[in-house]
């Protein structure tokens, strides 16, 4: 293999060139002065500065493959979130690529999520997502009604009424799911970040979402792939151990029950 495989270098491309990344060797059409690769996020001036994580789990410097020296990644390289890179992207397809990439690839992509870059971009995005995933059980909700809800329960006014309050409620429970988890991280003594990491996992945890269209079983697999992320995103932005993350997500159940004995048992 030549240099110029391994060094890609941006050029203004014609509408219908490709480009070929260095790193997860995917082609696509990249966008005027874009730099980082769209499905993988590798830089794409020069060589790849971006390693996916060893087995060790910890993050790989830049190497120069000719010299071997290694130097440190530039932070730009480091970082990245298809959401975030909406000048670029657009709306749409930042949006599109971080699913696919949070849903395909979430070790990578969460080892790759700036972990403080605002709080304002993740919670439209968990906003969108948590929505439309509100939306569609309510819909299967009003069609398919639960056997354990009788037709004076469950009336169309209410539905409605509950579908116009899902917005309000997904960004309640986005802060609230981020406070308690980081607060037992805290409990635990291994969070190595801020809330705002925390929330951010929270909020870039939410693409399962979207399982909420399959009728009867959606919400289900959407609440276990959404709690894998949930964790996944927790071990790599606060760089914890496997029974670490476990013990923090066990945490609020094991309190919940304790005040439930602990409330029985006193009254």
């Amino acid at each position: 293999m030549d240099s110029e495989q391994n060094h890609l270098i941006l050029r203004h491309v014609g509408k219908d060139e490709t480009v070929k990344c260095p790193q997860c060797g995917r082609e696509f059409v990249p966008v005027e002065a874009q730099r980082y690769c769209a499905f993988c996020g590798v830089r794409l001036e020069g060589p790849a500065t971006r390693d996916l994580r060893d087995q060790s789990g910890d993050f790989d410097l830049t190497k120069d493959p000719q010299s071997g020296v290694q130097e440190d990644a530039p932070a730009a390289a480091q970082c990245y979130c298809p959401w975030e890179e909406q000048e670029q992207l657009g709306l749409s397809r930042g949006l599109i690529r971080t699913i696919a990439r949070s849903l395909s690839s979430p070790r990578s992509f969460f080892a790759m999520l700036p972990p403080y870059s605002g709080f304002a971009l993740p919670l439209l995005y968990a906003l969108i997502l948590e929505t439309f995933g509100g939306m569609m059980s309510t819909l299967w909700v009003l069609v398919l009604p639960p056997p354990w809800l009788t037709s004076s329960e469950l009336t169309r006014e209410v539905t409605i009424s509950l579908a116009f309050m899902i917005p309000v409620l997904a960004v309640l429970g986005t802060f609230a799911s981020a406070f308690v988890l980081h607060g037992c991280l805290v409990i635990i003594g291994r969070a190595t970040e801020s809330f705002q990491a925390t929330f951010r996992v929270v909020c870039y945890s939410s693409a399962p979402e979207l399982m909420n269209a399959i009728p009867l079983l959606g919400p289900f697999i959407a609440l276990i792939w959404k709690l894998y992320l949930v964790f996944v995103g927790l071990r790599e932005i606060h760089r914890a151990t496997t029974a670490t993350i476990l013990a923090a997500l066990l945490l609020p159940i094991v309190l919940a029950s304790a005040i439930a004995l602990a409330t029985v048992a006193w009254s």
